[in-house]
């Protein structure tokens, strides 16, 4: 999405320690004039907006957590009328520890795979399921996110809005008050909101659209940079050894 994304330029010498300015760009929130953009130009937003978020947790693990729509400004004439996304607004960024990323990359992989026993361990790991939890607690796990990775299921195009995904989800809220042994990890309340968000945004844009290819993508970035990093942990552990 080069050239039809962008994060408006500081202007440094009108910054201080309390005051961020940026350049100016045009546009409006994108949920004013959904009815104004054609079906390709509202699937391209969600598409853009879908994996800004995916690289933001998997590749730079540092992500804008607030989905406020107003973050996010289109101009249909920008970038010589392909239209242009502009995000704005940082004060909820916050970065996630590499583990945690980690692991929720994998939960998310097998969720979109369908399988059911890596979710359960990968949840147990990372501190979502204690492994003592009711057969109910399991299965409603299971099912909400298999729910989660429906649009990542096959590389049709999934339709948000006919889906009745929120409400699908929602649906388990009941048995996750009653069953649940343990709260989710404390990283995971700014992450869901932002990935509700990010589903609620492709439901009001009525987008329907591709998305395992975005999945894709990411996670091959996501499991070449963890390779990356586990040889240069093994290079580092290596020159300790020998200089001890």
């Amino acid at each position: 999405f080069r050239g039809r994304v962008s994060v408006p330029k500081v202007v440094p010498e009108l910054c201080s320690a309390r005051v961020l300015t940026s350049e100016f760009v045009e546009g409006r929130p994108v949920d004013q004039g959904v009815d104004e953009l054609s079906q390709e130009r509202r699937d391209e937003i969600a598409r853009f907006q879908l994996e800004i978020t995916m690289r933001e947790l998997f590749e730079w693990r540092f992500m804008q957590t607030d989905p406020n729509w107003g973050n996010y400004l289109y101009d249909p004439e920008g970038a010589g009328g392909a239209g242009v996304l502009h995000l704005i607004d940082f004060g909820a960024a916050r970065d996630y520890p590499k583990n945690f990323v980690d692991g929720y990359a994998e939960l998310v992989w097998s969720a979109a795979n369908g399988d059911k026993e890596t979710m359960v361990e990968v949840s147990k790991a990372m501190g979502f399921l204690t492994g003592d939890e009711s057969p109910a607690m399991i299965e409603a796990h299971i099912n909400a996110g298999l729910v989660v990775g429906e649009p990542f299921f096959t590389s049709k195009p999934f339709d948000f809005h006919g889906s009745g995904i929120t409400a699908r989800i929602a649906a388990y809220s009941e048995t996750f008050a009653k069953h649940r042994l343990t709260p989710p990890p404390r990283e995971a309340y700014s992450l869901h909101r932002k990935l509700a968000g990010a589903f609620l945004m492709c439901i009001k844009l009525q987008a329907v659209f591709p998305c395992r290819d975005v999945l894709e993508d990411v996670y091959t970035s996501f499991k070449q940079r963890r390779l990356r990093e586990e040889a240069e942990d093994a290079d580092e552990a290596q020159a300790l050894r020998q200089g001890a």
